[in-house]
C-alpha cells in the first residue's frame, strides 16, 4: 500500500511540472493592434490605389434609380483606371465638394452633371485634386438617353476617356504638395513601435529608427518592449527633421501582492521574475491570526467582535513556481503556479507543524486585470492536495475539504488521538481562494533619472 501511495504522489508532482513546463513555453497570445493607414512616403506609381470621390447629380431621375446609374458610372470609371479607388457618394452632391472629398481620404474627384432634353441628355464633367482650382480636365456632350428605364453605359464613356487621358496629371497634381520629414525614434532595443506608418517596427540594437513621413501631421505613437512598461506619446512632425525619445518604464522584478484568502484572512506574496515577462518563483504567508467573519444572523457567538473577527493560531507558509500564460500587453493576463504548502501552529499549548495536516502540493490558477499598470487586481483559486492521517478531521477543517484516497480513521468529532493514526491520506481543500491588489514597481529609466538630478 505505501508503494503505491508513493507512486501516485510521484506521478502527480510529475504532472504538475510537466504543466509548468508547457505552459512556460506558450507563445504570448497579446492581441494584434490596428495598422494605421498614414504613408510615410509616397509610394511609386502603379503600386497604390488613388482615392478619387464620384459626384452625380440627375434632377431628373428618382432617388432609387439615381443610386443604380452611380453605380454604373463608376464601374465604368474604374474599369478605365485600375490605379483608382472610385468612392460614390450618396444623395446630391455638397456644396464645399473640396472639403468633403478631404473628409473621406481622397485626393480628388470627379463631377458629373446630367440635364434632360427629350431624349438627349447634356452632360458636364470635370476633375480636380485637393490641393489645386483649376480643373485637371472637363468635357461637354450630348448623348441619347431614350425612353428606357435602364441607363445606357455609353453615357459615360466621353468623361471615362477624358480620365483615362488626364490620369497621370491628375497624381501628378494631387501629391505635388506631397512633403517628408526625417522622424528618428530613440528606444530600448527590441522595442515595438507603432503609428509610423502601416506597419510595426522593430528598434535594432542601434537603439534608433529613422523614418520619412508626411509633413505636416501628428503622430500617436505607441512603443512596447519586454521587461517595460508600454509607453504611448503623441507627437508633431512640422517641416523638419524631429528625435523622439521614447523612455520606457522598466518593470521591477519584484512583484508584491497583497490580499484576503476566502474574504477574511491576510495574505501576502513576495515574487520575483526570473525569465522576462513569464517565469517567476513566490514565497508567501496567510495569517489567520486575526480575520474578517461574515455577519451572520446566529446566536452562536459569545460576544459582538466574534461578528466581525476571528482568530486562529495558525500560518499557512508556500512557495510556488508559475508562469503566466499570456501577453502582458492584454486586458487580463492569466497565470499558473505550482509548489508546497507548510501549516504552521503557534498556540500557547502547542507550536509547530499542523498534526492534522501538515503540508500539501498547491496549484494556483490565476487571473490579473491591467497588467500594463504597476497597480492590477488579481483573482486566484489555490486548491491545495494535503498529505494526512486523519482525513475525517481534516476534511472537517480544510476549506472544501474532499478525500482524494485513502481509508477512514477513527476519530471522535474533529479531536485526534495521535496513538489512533492510520496509514496516509490525501485530502484536496478546494475551497481557497483569494482576491487582491498586486504592485510592480515601474522604474525609472536612467536618462530621465540623469535629467531629474540636473
Amino acid at each position: 500500500m505505501g508503494s503505491l501511495m508513493i507512486g501516485r504522489v510521484r506521478r502527480i508532482a510529475i504532472l504538475l511540472l510537466l504543466t509548468v513546463a508547457t505552459a512556460s513555453l506558450l507563445p504570448a497570445l497579446g492581441a494584434r493592434e490596428p495598422q494605421a493607414a498614414l504613408p510615410t512616403e509616397l509610394p511609386e506609381a502603379g503600386t497604390f490605389a488613388v482615392p478619387v470621390v464620384l459626384y452625380l447629380s440627375w434632377p431628373e431621375k428618382p432617388d432609387d434609380q439615381l443610386q443604380l446609374v452611380r453605380d454604373g458610372a463608376a464601374a465604368l470609371l474604374a474599369s478605365r483606371q485600375p490605379d483608382a479607388q472610385v468612392l460614390l457618394h450618396p444623395g446630391e452632391p455638397p456644396e464645399d465638394r473640396r472639403q468633403a472629398t478631404v473628409d473621406r481620404d481622397a485626393v480628388a474627384w470627379i463631377e458629373i452633371v446630367v440635364a434632360e432634353d427629350g431624349l438627349l441628355a447634356d452632360i458636364r464633367a470635370a476633375a480636380f485634386t485637393t490641393v489645386t482650382v483649376e480643373p485637371v480636365f472637363e468635357v461637354e456632350y450630348r448623348e441619347l438617353v431614350g425612353s428606357s428605364l435602364l441607363v445606357p453605359t455609353r453615357l459615360w464613356r466621353a468623361t471615362a476617356d477624358a480620365f483615362a487621358e488626364a490620369w497621370p496629371e491628375l497624381v501628378d497634381l494631387a501629391f505635388s504638395d506631397f512633403r517628408t520629414a526625417l522622424l528618428t525614434v530613440e528606444a530600448v532595443a527590441g522595442a515595438r513601435v507603432t503609428g509610423i506608418g502601416g506597419e510595426a517596427r522593430i528598434v535594432p540594437d542601434s537603439g534608433t529608427i529613422s523614418v520619412p513621413v508626411p509633413v505636416p501631421q501628428s503622430l500617436l505613437l505607441h512603443a512596447r518592449a519586454p521587461r517595460h512598461y508600454p509607453l504611448e506619446q503623441p507627437v508633431f512632425v512640422l517641416e523638419t527633421d524631429r528625435v523622439v525619445s521614447l523612455s520606457l518604464p522598466q518593470r521591477s522584478p519584484w512583484v508584491f501582492d497583497f490580499g484576503l484568502s476566502g474574504f477574511s484572512y491576510p495574505a501576502i506574496d513576495v515574487a520575483r521574475h526570473v525569465a522576462g515577462d513569464y517565469l517567476f518563483g513566490k514565497i508567501g504567508l496567510t495569517s489567520y491570526v486575526l480575520g474578517l467573519t461574515a455577519l451572520a444572523d446566529s446566536d452562536d457567538f459569545d460576544d459582538e467582535r466574534e461578528r466581525v473577527f476571528s482568530s486562529e493560531p495558525l500560518t499557512v507558509f508556500s512557495g510556488q513556481i508559475g508562469t503566466y500564460l499570456a501577453s502582458p500587453h492584454g486586458a487580463l493576463r492569466p497565470y499558473l503556479a505550482s509548489g508546497f504548502s507548510w501549516r504552521l501552529i503557534h498556540a500557547r499549548e502547542f507550536f509547530g507543524s499542523d498534526p492534522i495536516a501538515p503540508w500539501g502540493v498547491v496549484t494556483t490558477f490565476g487571473i490579473e486585470t491591467r497588467p500594463t499598470h504597476p497597480w492590477r487586481v488579481f483573482f486566484q483559486w489555490e486548491p491545495t492536495l494535503y498529505r494526512t492521517r486523519f482525513p475525517e478531521a481534516a476534511e472537517e477543517l480544510l476549506p472544501g475539504g474532499t478525500r482524494i484516497w485513502g481509508r477512514r480513521t477513527s476519530v471522535a468529532g474533529i479531536g485526534v488521538d495521535p496513538g489512533d493514526s492510520g496509514s496516509p491520506s490525501w485530502v484536496l481543500a478546494g475551497g481557497l481562494f483569494r482576491i487582491g491588489v498586486r504592485f510592480q514597481r515601474a522604474l525609472v529609466p536612467i536618462d530621465d533619472q540623469l535629467a531629474t538630478s540636473r
